[in-house]
């Protein structure tokens, strides 16, 4: 085996078996697991009932307090981790009571208790008992399959002596509201859960109800969600097209998970939105944590080959979101770079060739309080209006609140500026600023997508479609490109295939 293959196993190793170590974070009243009856089928368990201990959510709770109370949800769900190292759902279909999982969330006016169904992880209704509400003690409960029935009205037997009430919608998002333009975070968790427990705001509580789904359900499901949440948790954020695709395809891709043969190769090819590389095998979805629990037990666990971007799995750890040190690789083998090594405030920062992995002005650190550092200056958009003024440094405070130096890397390659939801940009050469930097909106250009990475590479070739017959531009004022000779067509039949996978010709910077 190679080193590489190696330092793959002993990564997902450590990942995998330090994921199993979480401290509970305030639950109690669970009962225990029951072992299956048949013994020879060691992954076949039962999970009943549980209640959980009030979690306090306030102004005062930390992202650290919310990760502790996603993951001990998940142990509480299903603590048994399968061969690939997937928590999975317990095996069978619950039935009544026994189904669901009560959450119980403290805010300031009182307690709001939520029922979550255990065989899909939705949230199926809600209980508080609130003296100043008529009725005052009341159980309210979503439509199951989005069809008016009195599928979760049976969990009205687990609150003593509460009315039960029907909601007009399902627990499908369908009926529920637009995620995207549905605003994530603490203090939106928190106005989502008020309401609830004051029962105000009736017309705006499917917008609630998303809120909570995508700040428990989904971080539960997946760490990809979860870390979203994490990184935005006080300034919050708007869920990408990334984020609603990965939230669409939990089952799909637990159910190839399951499915998968020993080598881990899928049966079917996913692409996400934005995405340059399809997931095609279980090591893409542990490598993106695009799916943590799922609702069925998978195959057996095998050794995966190794893979370009570690990095991510570095980045999507359970436990916490790690700071790391790299180059951040953009168009043409260029990186982000300090000129001469000039660190002041207002200097400006451009790109550059890269250079080699260990010359600390291409060194950038990924901070978990947002920021991007090189030797304790942070990455600003220049003035109060960013929108194409230049990237600049400042010294870091000891605790950051200028939000124009706050960024995040995000999964389709985007280096989003948080407070004004533009991306970080290669000036075209075009625009006569070869290595400038800037913001701008995300229109999903290759002076847009950019990589944490130590070992940033551009390679040159010709690429022979047929047999002597090479993909070739004809002229630079031509734009096409055509098949010709390869031996005939010059420097117009060269082209660049980056890091990201982009193709330029060899001529034109941007492609």
């Amino acid at each position: 085996m190679k080193f590489s293959q190696v330092a793959w196993v002993f990564l997902i190793f450590v990942l995998v078996a330090g994921a199993g170590r979480v401290r509970p974070f305030g639950f109690s009243g669970v009962e225990q697991l029951q072992e299956d009856p048949d013994p020879a089928d060691k992954y076949s368990w039962r999970l009943h009932h549980f209640t959980t201990e009030e979690f306090q959510l306030n102004r005062s709770t930390t992202h650290r307090n919310f990760q502790r109370f996603i993951l001990t949800i998940r142990r509480l769900l299903g603590p048994i981790r399968d061969r690939w190292g997937f928590l999975r759902l317990p095996r069978g279909i619950a039935t009544g009571t026994a189904r669901y999982g009560l959450i119980r969330i403290r805010i300031e006016q009182g307690v709001v208790t939520l029922v979550m169904n255990t065989n899909d992880l939705y949230v199926a209704g809600f209980h508080s008992h609130n003296p100043e509400a008529r009725p005052p003690n009341a159980y309210y409960y979503l439509m199951e399959d989005n069809r008016r029935s009195d599928g979760f009205r049976d969990a009205a037997g687990l609150f003593e002596g509460a009315t039960a009430e029907p909601l007009r919608y399902g627990v499908q998002y369908g009926s529920l509201g637009d995620r995207a333009s549905t605003r994530l975070g603490r203090d939106r968790l928190i106005s989502a859960i008020t309401p609830l427990y004051r029962r105000t705001e009736r017309d705006d509580w499917p917008h609630h109800i998303v809120v909570i789904a995508e700040m428990i359900s989904e971080c539960v499901r997946s760490n990809y969600v979860l870390n979203r949440v994490v990184r935005n948790f006080y300034l919050g954020f708007l869920p990408d097209n990334y984020m609603i695709w990965v939230e669409n395809h939990w089952e799909d891709l637990s159910d190839e998970v399951r499915n998968a043969p020993p080598s881990g190769i899928l049966q079917r090819t996913f692409t996400p939105p934005g995405s340059a590389e399809p997931i095609e095998d279980i090591s893409r979805i542990i490598v993106l944590a695009l799916v943590t629990v799922l609702n069925k037990p998978p195959p057996p666990r095998t050794n995966f080959p190794p893979h370009d971007h570690l990095l991510m799995i570095m980045q999507q750890q359970e436990h916490h979101i790690m700071e790391i040190t790299t180059r951040i690789a953009g168009p043409n083998g260029t990186c982000v770079d300090v000129p001469r090594g000039e660190y002041h405030d207002g200097a400006e920062v451009f790109l550059w060739p890269c250079k080699s992995d260990d010359n600390p002005n291409q060194l950038w650190t990924f901070k978990k309080d947002g920021t991007i550092r090189s030797n304790n200056y942070c990455l600003k958009t220049y003035g109060g209006c960013p929108s194409h003024n230049y990237i600049m440094l400042i010294e870091c405070p000891e605790h950051p609140s200028d939000t124009f130096a706050h960024w995040e890397l995000r999964q389709d390659g985007t280096v989003l500026h948080y407070l004004t939801g533009l991306v970080l940009t290669a000036r075209s050469a075009a625009e006569g600023s070869l290595g400038t930097l800037t913001v701008d909106v995300d229109k999903k250009a290759p002076g847009q997508g950019w990589v944490a990475t130590k070992h940033a590479t551009t390679t040159t070739a010709r690429i022979e479609w047929l047999p002597g017959r090479c993909l070739s531009m004809m002229s630079s004022e031509d734009y096409k490109v055509v098949l010709a000779d390869c031996e005939g067509s010059g420097l117009t039949n060269q082209w660049s295939i980056s890091w990201h996978r982009s193709i330029q010709i060899g001529w034109n910077n941007w492609g």
